[in-house]
């Protein structure tokens, strides 16, 4: 597995761990979104310098820029539905970085 790889998947598991961290404590889910969209803007800087491919990829699927952050203050049936759709495609994203 390359270095880059290593880093994406890294990155992406990282935001994965802690939107559902956000969700298992909900004081902190603000912070736990933020921190998960940051991970995501990070790996974008990274791909946009080493993978132009990749982060054109990524951009057109939607997970470079994210807004986790926006649902915080949503209905919880919302929010889940919407984050279902967003861990789906960072899941998928995982894929691109065997």
């Amino acid at each position: 597995m390359s270095d880059l790889n290593v880093r994406a998947r890294g990155l992406l598991d990282f935001a994965i761990q802690t939107i559902e961290d956000g969700l298992a404590e909900p004081t902190t889910m603000a912070e736990c979104f933020g921190e998960a969209e940051h991970a995501l803007r990070i790996l974008g800087k990274i791909l946009r310098k080493e993978d132009e491919f990749r982060h054109a990829q990524l951009a057109l699927i939607g997970v470079l820029n994210i807004p986790f952050t926006r649902v915080v203050d949503d209905e919880p049936a919302e929010r889940e539905r919407w984050l279902k759709e967003a861990l789906e495609k960072v899941a998928f994203a995982k894929t691109l970085f065997p």
